[in-house]
């Protein structure tokens, strides 16, 4: 049996989660510096980029291009298609909580205040 080293590997949900530094994109990359900035853990920062990934891989899009709807599809598509666990649901939301707060630098002040009110309504239920 082999020792899966924690740092190189995380399990999630049977599959193996890469760490964001081998699974390079732009807006991962920003979001892993932006997490480090406040001293995430590295498994958070992980987890984090993952389940963007996972977002962005789900749409075939650049996740700064989806929006509430998107999002709460995915959250529908996590719970009945993909049967995740709450746990992992949950880190799905806390990350693209964190990314669309944190992450979204292209919009003008109004358009990010109308946006962070329509995720508010979908993540409140989290």
């Amino acid at each position: 049996m082999v020792a899966v080293n924690v740092h190189l590997s995380l399990r999630h949900k049977g599959s193996i989660m890469t760490p964001y530094d081998k699974r390079p994109s732009r807006f991962t990359k920003r979001m892993a510096e932006d997490m480090r900035i406040r001293n995430l853990a590295q498994s958070t920062v992980d987890s984090y980029t993952y389940h963007v990934d996972r977002f962005a891989h789900h749409f075939g899009k650049n996740p700064e291009n989806l929006g509430p709807e998107e999002v709460r599809e995915f959250q529908v598509w996590m719970i009945d298609v993909n049967k995740s666990s709450f746990s992992q649901f949950n880190q799905a939301v806390c990350a693209l909580r964190f990314f669309y707060t944190h992450n979204r630098h292209k919009q003008s002040t109004s358009d990010s205040q109308k946006l962070s009110k329509m995720l508010h309504l979908v993540f409140r239920a989290w």
